[in-house]
């Protein structure tokens, strides 16, 4: 079997995959198991905690003391979560769905790679069932970077806008993670690079 000849580094990477995918997919299957309970109402007075990508500014001065020295200081573009207490359900309906559809695009990434790299280590480097599988996960990690962008707006136009506060205000800065589009670019990139070795096999199969 070609997968038993495989460098050391390959069949590390292999079996954390493994192992990790499997504990991931077991908590997202509960975590989606919980979003759909949120969707169709089981759950009753509900403590939600959401992720908020909008950053505040507490207006509460606190003491630092360094080397003998006292100064004022003060957090400035806090990002945190919302507890929602006793949270309505007509919220719980809405971070429900947005929950389900996040993991699940989680969850197909991991899968996506876990057969990327299950090709690899059975051998199959310069397969074009890889160079689909790299582009798939590129363009859902974009995905991702869209539904954060999707989500920073959601968030200030349902919740941020219609919150009060006596120490807190909104700094009108957010998170889009653009590293997302980054990593995105670079398995992009790799895509093509194993396409290139695809037409180089082929061509060295022709010549012999």
């Amino acid at each position: 079997m070609e997968s038993l000849n495989q460098p050391r580094s390959v069949k590390i990477i292999y079996w954390i995959t493994l192992i990790v995918y499997w504990m991931f997919a077991i908590v997202t299957y509960i975590a989606m198991a919980f979003a759909i309970a949120l969707i169709l109402g089981f759950l009753n007075k509900t403590q939600l905690h959401i992720g908020m990508p909008l950053g505040i500014d507490i207006n509460e001065v606190g003491l630092l003391e360094v080397s003998g020295q006292r100064v004022d200081v003060q957090y400035k573009e806090m990002y945190g979560k919302l507890h929602i207490i006793d949270t309505p359900r007509e919220i719980s309906r809405v971070y429900g769905f947005l929950m389900l559809f996040i993991l699940s695009v989680a969850l197909y990434i991991f899968m996506t790679f876990k057969k990327f790299i299950t090709n690899v280590y059975q051998g199959a480097y310069f397969d074009r069932s890889n160079i689909l599988l790299l582009k798939r996960i590129a363009y859902a990690l974009v995905g991702v970077w869209l539904f954060t962008v999707f989500y920073v707006v959601f968030q200030y136009f349902y919740l941020m806008q219609n919150m009060e506060f006596e120490t807190v205000i909104q700094s009108g800065d957010f998170q889009t993670y653009p590293v997302l589009l980054l990593v995105a670019l670079l398995i992009w990139v790799l895509s093509h690079i194993f396409q290139k070795g695809v037409e180089l096999q082929q061509d060295k199969e022709l010549t012999i």
